[in-house]
């Protein structure tokens, strides 16, 4: 069994990243400059989580620069990798958790 976690994106596999609306942009930009590729779609607000979408080959190569440049500019992101799961529960599946936890747990 795939571990969920917050840090990577499994190749090929499905995830999100979770953040406020009007942040949206800004975090797109901030992969674009790390990454130089973006799914389109992999950004969005915390009222669409767990729902995540195909990854593909993407794979963000320094999530923890990703973090650390939303932390200084206090853009709370949540990095959401459901592995293989299309349809995943949500981070703890035994008990999923609300759009105030999820926020608890970003950075």
């Amino acid at each position: 069994m795939h571990k969920q976690h917050m840090n990577s994106f499994t190749y090929k596999g499905y995830g999100r990243i979770y953040t406020d609306p009007e942040y949206i942009q800004v975090v797109e930009c901030i992969i674009q400059e790390l990454d130089g590729y973006y799914p389109l779609g992999l950004v969005t607000y915390w009222d669409n989580y767990p729902n995540v979408l195909f990854i593909g080959k993407f794979e963000l190569y320094d999530c923890e620069k990703l973090k650390e440049l939303c932390k200084e500019r206090n853009i709370p992101v949540f990095i959401f990798d459901s592995g293989f799961d299309d349809s995943p529960l949500g981070y703890y599946p035994s008990e999923p958790l609300n759009r105030e936890e999820i926020k608890q747990l970003s950075y």
